[in-house]
């Protein structure tokens, strides 16, 4: 009996070492056998050091990501996968990626290559590369294989997306570069995953929803997701014979999207974008140290056009960095130049903090910190909205949020505009008995009305969410959500994704010392608040930076006033459905909601388990009355390998 033995050996004598190897890692095992001994000791005698160490190996072995459940249920290997450093290319639509031909020769055994051509390959041999590309295109062409580009951190649903593979004899994966805003990516030595889905009969319909044709929108705002910048902006501009800058050039594409039929939306995009890139090659733009200084030549054009950089940019490079360090000196702007003493900083100086390369360092490293934060704050949304789903096509409400031009106006005030809060939704004024969809061309016409908005907040379904009170997926031109569909990871993921953005968005402007678990608390208090449109106008008014100071920093952060929404422009939808769950579950603060998370009854075992405190729930369970616990997070059945129910109904 394995209580009685060392369970590696019994593992050796049985031969089945491999096969436990891959059910759980080798040092996990290793793990396991140093607790049977201790667990041993224990048993004979009462030893406190050794109790301390029994426990401390118990939560190594339950809890973090290295833990048994977060890193061998929840992150197992079920596809073939590849990894490659990313280069633009502009040749192909945005459904279609070129991979490394090494994929191929790895993917498919059924390729039957000759040997040699397949050792010149794999040793860099230009025209056997290109002979087993050939072969490989062939091959996926007939079968109509798809693949799944992954670029980490996945933060939301753009983070992985479909695409149709095309092999080249190049080493890089080459990348579309109307998608590197969705992924977050830029070509500056950043890698991507691939991921072949090993039966894709089953999952060819849903890889087909993922490619990015179908998602024009992003997912947490529904602004454009496609990247339209730099040298298509600067092409427009020149195009437009220097009338139009960023903003019309985006309009012109979002038009284009709109309008455009989806069987010929491919093909009208890369006509636009190459159109954009050809007329900024020929023209050609340089740039010399001179006309930086004095905002002349080609700076003025891109100042102009807004085809890069933004005003904080420019203020450093030619006008004032906007950090005083004291009342009657301002340390200048990088064209001028800065003195030693304010750019190396001076030791025991009150201004030391100020400095540029202090600042410089600072800013990293808060980068690499609270961008974790940021992943924790996310976590928690996604832990917290995970079970909720559509389950029904129309809960026939009457009901809804009674939006007054009072409460508009006031939400504009504070950076929240009208389109993040009805666009996509079904709306009807007080004296109409039908509702209507608010697409662009219809959005003005309720401007200054008082109407109703259907909303999550007064939905009937009990068990979940219908599609009507969730209006359209913000991601796409027009798609309803579906029953079965996660909305509330849709939505933690989608608030997690702008707070993330938010902790970059200080690195790039030198700002330091700032506290995203501030912003954090301030989306979970909830108080005592039973109307969400007190909820959100209160958090419209809040300032961004004021909120993640501290008094002793507050001298440090920027000169200027900027509302939440401003940074986190985060759709109504998404926070509706938070104050839902967190109304029906009696969350008020975040030391709630981490208390519920941690409660087995909530959300079941496994699901407290994987978030955290493993070890101390584990003590709970174990001295808990209860037999039984019901599992309904779906990471619960993915981890036991359970069909999810299809329509979001029956869990546990």
């Amino acid at each position: 009996m394995l209580k009685k033995q060392d369970p590696y050996k019994i593992a050796k004598k049985n031969k089945d070492m491999e096969e436990l190897e891959t059910e759980i890692s080798r040092s996990l095992l290793e793990v396991t056998v140093k607790l049977r001994k201790w667990l041993s000791v224990l048993r004979k005698q009462k030893n406190e050091k050794i109790q301390d160490l029994f426990d401390r190996r118990i939560k190594l072995l339950l809890a973090g990501k290295d833990g048994y459940i977060r890193k061998h249920m929840l992150g197992r290997r079920i596809h073939y996968s590849g990894r490659a450093t990313i280069v633009p290319v502009t040749d192909i639509d945005i459904d279609h990626v070129y991979l490394p031909v090494d994929f191929a020769i790895e993917w498919f055994s059924n390729l039957y290559l000759d040997k040699v051509l397949k050792r010149k390959a794999l040793t860099g041999d230009y025209y056997s590369r290109k002979e087993i590309a050939k072969i490989a295109n062939e091959f996926v062409q007939k079968n109509g294989f798809m693949v799944l580009l992954n670029r980490q951190p996945s933060l939301h649903r753009h983070s992985i997306q479909a695409s149709y593979p095309v092999f080249w004899e190049n080493f890089a994966i080459g990348l579309p570069i109307m998608l590197c805003e969705g992924f977050g990516a830029d070509f500056d030595g950043d890698t991507m995953a691939v991921y072949f889905p090993i039966d894709q009969e089953k999952t060819v319909d849903e890889m087909k929803k993922m490619l990015p044709s179908n998602h024009p929108f992003r997912i947490g705002n529904r602004d454009l997701v496609y990247s339209f910048e730099q040298d298509m902006v600067y092409g427009h501009y020149l195009l437009t014979g220097k009338e139009e800058s960023k903003a019309e050039a985006k309009k012109s594409l979002i038009d284009l999207i709109l309008k455009t039929e989806k069987e010929e939306l491919l093909q009208k995009l890369l006509e636009w974008q190459n159109e954009r890139l050809k007329i900024a090659t020929e023209k050609g733009l340089s740039l010399s140290f001179f006309e930086v200084a004095a905002n002349e030549g080609y700076m003025k054009d891109i100042v102009a056009s807004k085809a890069r950089g933004k005003e904080e940019n420019f203020k450093q490079l030619f006008g004032e960095i906007d950090l005083k360090v004291d009342e009657n000196y301002n340390i200048g702007n990088f064209s001028k130049g800065i003195t030693p003493k304010w750019y190396l900083g001076v030791k025991n100086k009150k201004n030391f903090m100020s400095c540029i390369a202090v600042r410089g360092r600072s800013s990293m490293m808060d980068k690499k910190l609270h961008v974790a934060d940021a992943g924790y704050f996310t976590r928690k949304m996604v832990e917290f909205l995970y079970p909720l789903r559509i389950t029904s096509d129309d809960c026939k409400t009457d009901e809804g949020l009674i939006i007054t031009p009072e409460i508009v106006e006031v939400l504009e005030e504070n950076s929240y505009t009208l389109e993040r809060l009805v666009l996509g939704r079904y709306v009807r004024l007080k004296e109409d008995k039908d509702w209507a969809l608010v697409t662009r061309d219809n959005i003005e016409a309720f401007r200054g009305e008082t109407f109703i908005l259907r909303s999550p907040i007064s939905c009937k379904d009990s068990g979940g969410l219908c599609s009507k009170c969730a209006g359209l997926q913000p991601s796409t031109k027009s798609d309803e959500f579906l029953p079965g569909d996660f909305i509330g990871v849709t939505a933690g993921h989608s608030i997690g994704e702008r707070g993330t953005q938010l902790s970059m968005k200080t690195f790039q402007i030198g700002v330091t010392d700032f506290k995203m678990s501030k912003v954090a608390r301030r989306f979970f208090r909830r108080g005592d608040a039973t109307n969400y449109l007190d909820y959100l106008v209160e958090l419209s008014k809040c300032d961004i930076w004021q909120l993640m100071a501290d008094e002793s920093n507050q001298k440090r952060f920027p000169k200027i006033s900027q509302k939440v929404f401003e940074i986190i422009d985060i759709a109504s939808i998404h926070l509706e459905v938070l104050f839902r769950e967190m109304l029906r579950k009696g969350i008020e603060s975040e030391r709630d909601l981490k208390n519920f998370l941690a409660n087995p009854e909530n959300y079941g075992v496994f699901s407290s388990l994987s978030f955290e405190r493993a070890y101390d729930v584990a003590k709970e369970l174990k001295e808990s009355t209860n037999s039984e616990f019901i599992e309904i997070s779906p990471k619960s059945y993915y981890a036991f390998d359970f069909e999810i129910p299809e329509r979001g109904e029956n869990h546990g």
